[in-house]
């Protein structure tokens, strides 16, 4: 026998699912916590993510943020290398070091298909500017992105 019913403790096989990611002008869940027990989803009030070093600074909500795409529509051009494959879309996974001003200043290769498509994609980022993240306070910082997908099409 190769199959088996199901049991409740069984590992789900999320191979078939698709999970959406992507970039939003706004955060639209809530606070979370590594001690929480809750058995139920739990809405934070409003200004509850408080922070900053001055006093002044942390009455306010936090203004802080992780790296972004200024343009979310990044196109990067098909890499000279490939051109002779017969295949018309790549997937490239990068992480990028931005500096406060939003300048590129390191990209890793997380993930590289190979025929010239990782440094092309590692060109394309290096001249991409990025939103910077922002401290509490809202002060642009030197941080590192979450996993960026490149895709090529052609």
């Amino acid at each position: 026998m190769l199959t088996r019913e199901a049991r409740a403790d069984d590992p789900l096989d999320l191979s078939d699912e698709v999970f959406v990611t992507g970039q939003g002008a706004a955060y639209a869940g809530g606070v979370t916590s590594a001690t929480g027990t809750s058995a139920r989803a739990v809405a934070a009030a409003a200004g509850a993510a408080l922070g900053g070093t001055t006093a002044r600074e942390r009455a306010l909500p936090s203004r802080a943020r992780g790296v972004g795409l200024s343009d979310p529509a990044w196109v990067c051009p098909w890499p000279a290398e490939a051109e002779a494959l017969a295949v018309d879309e790549e997937l490239v996974l990068v992480q990028v070091r931005v500096a406060s001003d939003g300048r590129a200043e390191q990209v890793t290769l997380l993930s590289d298909p190979g025929r010239g498509f990782g440094e092309a994609a590692r060109a394309c980022a290096l001249g991409t500017r990025f939103l910077p993240a922002l401290d509490a306070a809202g002060r642009p910082q030197r941080a590192l992105s979450a996993p960026i997908r490149v895709r090529f099409v052609r």
